[in-house]
């Protein structure tokens, strides 16, 4: 098991044409990808066999960043990223 201050995030978002890339060490970013229909293009273990990081590539058009304003209160459950689900509605309604 890794520690807090080991569990990051990182975005790779450069000015080519092709995905960013999420690399992340918190179970929770997985789970929120994953939730949102994502797979993880690749995995590293540690020496049990215990996934660590996990990388996804996301359509550059499917994630956007926000800064908050720290002279403001932040909200509660408002995200610092989101990612926009991979999984396209089959019924038209909106997500």
């Amino acid at each position: 098991m890794i520690t807090r201050e080991e569990q990051e995030v990182i975005i790779r978002w450069d000015r080519t044409d092709g995905p960013a890339t999420i690399c992340s060490a918190i179970p929770a970013i997985w789970r929120r990808l994953e939730k949102a229909g994502y797979v993880a293009v690749a995995s590293d273990v540690s020496s049990g066999d215990v996934a660590v990081c996990k990388t996804f590539e996301i359509p550059r058009g499917q994630i956007s960043v926000s800064v908050m304003n720290p002279l403001r209160p932040r909200k509660s459950g408002q995200p610092g990223f989101k990612v926009r689900s991979a999984v396209k509605s089959t019924f038209g309604g909106k997500r």
